[in-house]
């Protein structure tokens, strides 16, 4: 778990007990994900967090990606192996107008991590998660909809418009049916058919 003073959160008993871990930070932290027991990834504003020893310390980078005119705050990150990555950002903070006709910048890595590009601008400006099923296929939910990719983010389309937007998070528990939790309370299950 981690929350919006830089907290991280581990248990190792189900939940029973939590025990505080040291970020590094005392700011806001968007997500945190871990590939097994040792590995693990967070983020944060504009920084990314990484761990190789179940969270014990962690170490930080702030990736060198131009994302004009976009003031992205690092909201999710997923990773479906130990290469491939990707963070969905939030450019609500931003103060250029033009941002927010431009989308949110998605990022995504093909060597663990070392670097970051901007692969796509999602055509929504605040991206609430990611969640990648396969090197190809993926959902992220944001403010007006839910997008989906099947190839690997390079474009995405939108799969639910409007509704009960904002979509706030996302989660899968296998390949085919991802779950995603609207502002008022909704959850929203897809299947493949």
């Amino acid at each position: 778990i981690v929350d919006n003073t830089g907290n991280i959160l581990h248990t190792e008993d189900g939940g029973t007990t939590w025990v505080p871990q040291d970020s590094g930070t005392d700011q806001y932290l968007g997500s945190v994900y871990f590939l097994n027991s040792e590995e693990g990834w967070a983020t944060g504003m504009r920084q990314i967090f990484h761990t190789q020893d179940g969270g014990a310390t962690w170490a930080v980078s702030d990736p060198d990606i131009s994302l004009h005119p976009a003031m992205a705050v690092f909201r999710d990150i997923h990773f479906v192996d130990r290469h491939s990555g990707w963070i969905a950002t939030d450019i609500m903070l931003s103060s250029d107008s033009a941002a927010y006709e431009t989308g949110a910048p998605l990022l995504h890595t093909t060597d663990g991590g070392k670097t970051w590009s901007v692969q796509a601008w999602l055509p929504d400006w605040s991206l609430s998660g990611i969640v990648m099923t396969s090197k190809v296929t993926g959902w992220a939910p944001g403010f007006r909809s839910i997008l989906q990719t099947t190839d690997g983010g390079e474009s995405w389309s939108s799969q639910l418009d409007g509704r009960d937007a904002p979509f706030v998070d996302i989660s899968s528990a296998d390949q085919s049916h991802p779950w995603v939790l609207s502002f008022d309370g909704k959850v929203y299950h897809y299947e493949t058919h």
